[in-house]
């Protein structure tokens, strides 16, 4: 049954107009080639940022954000702590950080408050510890929201939206409208925003700003959009397992597949998707994969790789892919692309 599900899966695939030029099936291998090992809490996710790597720490004993130099393999310092202070957070978004204006910017979004604050990113590395306020506002959106990204007019936000997929917003994060659809529903009588919590994912913008891939957690989906001016427009998509859930107790949402695409990167000509492919562990503290699939920004597939050990986030620069790993120990190991 899995296999046909698969075979009729790359048939869409290929009406759709995306050329598959490898069998998902024949992964090439990668191993380890060095880690970074100094970690005493929880990493979860990773960005570069020039010569160093910032890292949001669940479990950070001395802030939630640290930066590291990975030629040293060194920790260099960590910030923002939690609790409701005016420097401090009570639950985290996403990292972003980006150059936007010939300025190089960071973003933290309170996903509790929906607070969100800009800072200089180099100012950051010079002074963590008294980096002026660039700017400060609250989201006015009345549903959850579980990203958020500056974008070169606004913002863009991703969360539980019963209008839309993502929300555009004003540069006083004002909302301007809601843009694209969810997959499809199983049931028609599905509420919108119970459908919205079943399709949530992991995004990341391109370095230009003008770019948007998404991932579905709970299925091997990978979504490629384009944004521009005051919209966002789907590009192509890849469809490995078509989103499939019930509904149990009313709100709780149970996937009938396997876990899907958990992380997603783009550098200047390709994006990477890290693919789980095991059914859901409520006991696991996060889950894991080890499957990598590489596009061209024209959603044509290039490779896929299997890694040597599980891994939760990636992120991509020249021929290095890192990962974030947390068996045995938390680290960031890094391997060598064939490109």
């Amino acid at each position: 049954m899995k296999k046909t599900a698969f075979f009729i899966s790359i048939c869409i695939i290929l009406t759709s107009c995306q050329r598959i030029k490898q069998d998902p099936n024949n992964y090439e291998y990668l191993k380890t080639i060095d880690s970074l090992t100094f970690f005493t809490g929880l990493p979860v996710e990773m960005k570069f940022y020039k010569d160093y790597i910032f890292i949001y720490d669940f479990f950070g004993e001395n802030g939630l954000i640290s930066v590291i130099n990975p030629a040293k393999d060194t920790l260099l310092f960590s910030f923002l702590h939690k609790g409701n202070g005016p420097d401090e957070i009570i639950s985290f978004s996403n990292l972003d950080i980006l150059s936007y204006n010939n300025k190089n910017l960071f973003g933290v979004f309170d996903n509790n408050t929906k607070r969100y604050r800009l800072y200089n990113s180099d100012s950051i590395i010079i002074n963590y510890q008294n980096s002026p306020l660039l700017f400060e506002g609250n989201v006015k959106i009345p549903y959850s929201i579980t990203e958020l990204f500056k974008i070169n007019k606004g913002y863009i936000a991703t969360g539980f939206f019963p209008d839309g997929k993502f929300a555009l917003l004003d540069d006083d994060l004002n909302l301007k409208s809601y843009n694209e659809k969810y997959r499809p529903k199983t049931k028609t009588n599905i509420d919108p925003l119970v459908h919205a919590k079943a399709n949530i994912g992991k995004s990341v913008i391109s370095s230009d700003l003008r770019s948007l891939a998404n991932v579905t957690f709970h299925a091997g989906i990978l979504e490629y959009y384009n944004i521009e001016n005051d919209s966002i427009i789907k590009e192509w998509e890849f469809v490995l397992d078509e989103l499939d859930y019930t509904i149990e107790n009313e709100l709780q949402i149970r996937n009938n597949q396997v876990e899907g695409f958990i992380s997603v990167d783009i550098t200047q000509d390709y994006i990477f998707a890290l693919y789980s492919g095991k059914e859901y562990d409520h006991e696991a503290i996060a889950t894991y994969g080890k499957y990598v699939y590489q596009f061209d920004r024209n959603g044509n597939l290039l490779h896929c790789y299997q890694l040597d050990r599980e891994v939760l986030d990636i992120k991509v620069k020249a021929n290095r892919l890192k990962a974030i790993v947390h068996y045995p120990e938390p680290m960031i190991v890094s391997y060598l692309l064939p490109m």
